[in-house]
């Protein structure tokens, strides 16, 4: 049986740290995000750290300034990608015709996560990955395409589904970086896809979980802490 965890660090973007957009129109922090939900019960301590619009070259900066004050935990969560792989769309309306780069190349984006992943280790800590969760892409290229010419946008990424399939590049760069280094991998991606109508645990912007997905990812980490925990039978 692996010992039981009492903390975690967890470093990543509004995901983690809880953000909705709300019924005005605004973002909020949900005070029952999955990770208050987790630590409430499971009675672990959740140091957040957590930043909106954070990519993984400002999450690795704060990594580094964490690790080298000191953290004490038994486990730290890495997520990062969903703003990594963004854009700037108000360019892409302006010229559609021209080359755009994501706010972080896919393969800058890996370097990054790998960084975190061996300081996180050769600070004797044990890192945990997480897949990104599905964008209703719907929605999504509609909030890209508020104020910006839609259908310049649309030219440029050839459809709109096209947006998602990006997203989910980066959510399985995610995933291999798991495999290569022998971490644990929480996979909440998949747990929204097998879920029917998984666009309903998706805010209206088509990118933040809402309540309901929260209350989805917390139901995974529990999952994982109990695979992680319990007996293992012998073979």
């Amino acid at each position: 049986m692996e010992p039981k965890i009492q903390k975690i660090t967890v470093w990543g973007d509004s995901i983690l740290k809880g953000v909705a957009l709300g019924a005005d129109g605004k973002y909020h922090v949900l005070e029952n995000n999955c990770g208050a939900l987790f630590a409430q019960k499971n009675e672990i301590k959740v140091t957040n750290r957590s930043r909106f619009g954070c990519t993984s070259v400002k999450g690795h900066s704060i990594v580094h300034a964490d690790l080298q004050k000191g953290v004490q935990a038994d486990a730290v969560l890495i997520e990062y990608g969903g703003n990594d792989c963004n854009f700037d769309w108000s360019k892409i309306s302006a010229a559609p015709d021209e080359k755009h780069l994501p706010v972080t190349p896919v393969g800058q984006f890996k370097n990054e996560m790998q960084l975190m992943i061996d300081e996180t280790r050769e600070s004797g800590l044990d890192p945990l990955l997480m897949t990104l969760p599905p964008l209703d892409y719907r929605r999504f290229f509609k909030t890209i395409c508020h104020g910006q010419n839609a259908r310049n946008i649309l030219r440029w990424l050839g459809n709109a589904f096209a947006i998602y399939r990006w997203q989910e590049n980066y959510s399985d760069a995610v995933a291999e970086l798991a495999v290569q280094n022998h971490c644990s991998l929480i996979d909440v991606r998949s747990a929204f896809l097998t879920t029917k109508n998984y666009e309903a645990m998706i805010c209206d912007d088509g990118m933040h979980p809402n309540e309901k997905g929260h209350r989805l990812m917390a139901e995974v980490f529990d999952d994982f802490l109990r695979c992680h925990t319990q007996p293992q039978l012998a073979v």
